[in-house]
């Protein structure tokens, strides 16, 4: 029988024989496998790539938010402790300042009243010193003058009374004299105790002031170190955990560069056994009428892949299903595993021979229901149907055919692709394998990152305490300079008291006379009375009685005041 072809460039029609067309169509269908398996690999390779690249970018994504997040916290605490210090400094300096003023206007206004009041009583003093000189004086002036008016008649009595009245004058000038030097000892002694009194607090709260001032600096100074210590510790752990995520992505690049060429060099030996696949199954099919009347299609699938078990698969489980418990079975079920033991992938493969059909003609779709069920059961990834049914059928035909669309993760392959196929569905899982242990290692890394967050966690933790110590520290301060304030205020009161005291007693010192003095003295009782005799003998002397009438006089009213005032 001849076949008529039309040449696609220049429309000439050419006859050619049954052999001719049959190695025509063969060679179109192995272009189409070739192209159908160079799709494949590329998709394979850019959805590896497209899953790489999206996994570096998130990681790197993640670093680089986390990196963020750290520097802004970092800097913000760093800002918050700066603030805090320079407002505890300026409270600190504001309130030693205040105090300091405090001290020198109340040391100054207690040096002032201090002085006007030792001023004042040297000036009273001064003053009552002069007065009872010259009150001494004038009578002193008196008495000589009675005493030479009486010389012709009672000059010996005069003159004893005379000499009487100097002694008892001189001793009233030394009592007097006793009673203000003893005042002004007194006065002293409680003024000079008052004031070293008053020094010593100075001095003693100017220590405290100046020992409160330093611990608190010390204090600051330290917290600021092991705050800026952290700072620094955090600081250098992030820079080697940079450097060592660098190392570990750079490692990572050049792990999977390596892979990659591995795989590409794998796949050209693979297509190079595809293609010696393919020339063997070409002549297999020739003689496939022949030979599978001897052979059965599942003993030739056995047959092919135990010839390549050891140099494709030399891990991997492939035996026919015998276990028939849910009432059906498929053919062989294929399971290989990684370094680890871990199985990633497993295919449940149905064989259905047009051979082994009988008057009716069965389709491949009669049998996805079915193959799928089996597969559920058995716990397969895959399900492929490996068929010479529909030998007519162009799609079945063409090569590999994905029948997901029917059922889940099934194919349809004629046998001359049953290792192929096996090669490239446990290629693409392998490779599945190989990223998800990346992406693995991608999120052990990021564990060490919550331990940096944890560091970073801790860190403030402790630095919170150690401001919540210098806190403390700062309060107690402030409540050991409140009681000095306090002490302070307590030494006033008690320079104030003092100072009442000494205007008591320059009262009494004001009103200490000479008549209050001899009041109740017998001496100047008998000189009054030798004065009144002196009258009745000489009533020519009036001036003398009117000076006698008037000291007495005096001398009773000031009794009479004292007595009022008793």
């Amino acid at each position: 029988m001849d076949h008529t072809i039309i040449c696609p460039h220049c429309h000439t029609q050419f006859a050619i024989d049954e052999d001719d067309y049959a190695d025509i169509l063969q060679q179109v269908r192995g272009a189409a496998i070739d192209e159908e398996v160079d799709k494949r690999s590329t998709l394979i390779r850019q959805q590896a790539d497209a899953e790489l690249k999206q996994a570096r970018s998130e990681a790197q994504a993640e670093l680089d938010q986390m990196r963020t997040k750290h520097e802004a916290e970092t800097d913000a605490l760093k800002a918050q402790l700066t603030a805090r210090i320079e407002h505890m400094k300026l409270e600190k300096d504001g309130q030693i300042k205040e105090l300091k003023a405090q001290l020198e206007s109340a040391q100054r206004e207690s040096t002032a009243e201090r002085d006007a009041a030792l001023e004042q009583l040297r000036g009273e003093h001064t003053r009552q010193e002069a007065d009872d000189k010259a009150t001494i004086a004038a009578l002193k002036e008196r008495i000589e003058r009675d005493a030479q008016q009486a010389k012709d008649d009672k000059e010996a009595a005069l003159e004893q009374s005379r000499i009487k009245h100097q002694a008892e004058t001189d001793a009233l000038k030394a009592q007097l004299e006793a009673a203000r030097q003893q005042e002004d000892a007194r006065r002293d002694a409680a003024m000079l105790k008052a004031t070293s009194d008053y020094e010593a607090r100075i001095a003693a709260l100017n220590a405290k002031i100046e020992q409160a001032d330093v611990h608190k600096q010390l204090e600051v100074r330290e917290a600021v170190a092991e705050a800026e210590k952290e700072r620094d510790d955090l600081r250098h752990s992030l820079e080697q955990e940079q450097y060592k995520r660098e190392l570990d992505k750079q490692s990572i690049t050049d792990k999977y560069e390596s892979q990659l060429r591995m795989s590409e060099e794998q796949h050209r030996k693979e297509l190079a056994l595809r293609d010696d696949e393919i020339e063997r199954l070409k002549d297999f099919k020739t003689r496939q009428s022949t030979k599978m009347v001897g052979e059965s299609l599942e003993q030739h699938c056995m047959n092919e892949f135990n010839k390549v078990r050891m140099g494709l698969f030399p891990g991997a489980y492939f035996d026919k299903d015998n276990d028939a418990r849910t009432g059906s079975k498929g053919d062989f079920i294929f399971r290989d595993y990684d370094e680890d033991g871990d199985e990633y992938i497993s295919i449940m493969f149905e064989m259905k021979n047009e051979m082994e059909s009988t008057e009716k003609k069965h389709k491949n779709a009669d049998f996805f229901k079915e193959l799928d069920k089996d597969r559920k059961e058995k716990g397969c990834e895959y399900a492929v149907l490996v068929s010479m049914l529909e030998a007519d059928s162009e799609l079945y035909n063409a090569g590999i055919v994905d029948v997901s669309y029917e059922c889940d993760k099934m194919y349809v392959i004629r046998p001359q692709f049953f290792i192929p196929l096996i090669t490239l569905l446990r290629n693409a899982a392998r490779k599945s394998v190989d990223l998800r242990r990346e992406v693995e290692q991608m999120r052990r890394q990021n564990v060490d990152v919550t331990g940096f967050e944890d560091k970073l966690n801790d860190f403030r933790d402790r630095f919170g305490k150690n401001f919540d110590l210098a806190a403390r520290h700062y309060q107690e301060a402030i409540k050991r300079i409140d009681n000095a304030i306090r002490e302070l205020q307590k030494t006033r009161d008690e320079l104030a008291g003092s100072e009442r005291q000494l205007e008591l007693a320059n009262n009494k010192a004001q009103d200490l006379t000479i008549r209050k003095l001899t009041w109740g003295n017998p001496t100047m009782r008998e000189k009054f009375a030798d004065a009144r005799e002196a009258k009745a003998a000489n009533e020519g002397r009036g001036r003398h009685v009117r000076i006698t009438d008037e000291v007495e006089a005096q001398v009773v009213d000031d009794a009479a005041d004292d007595a009022d005032v008793g």
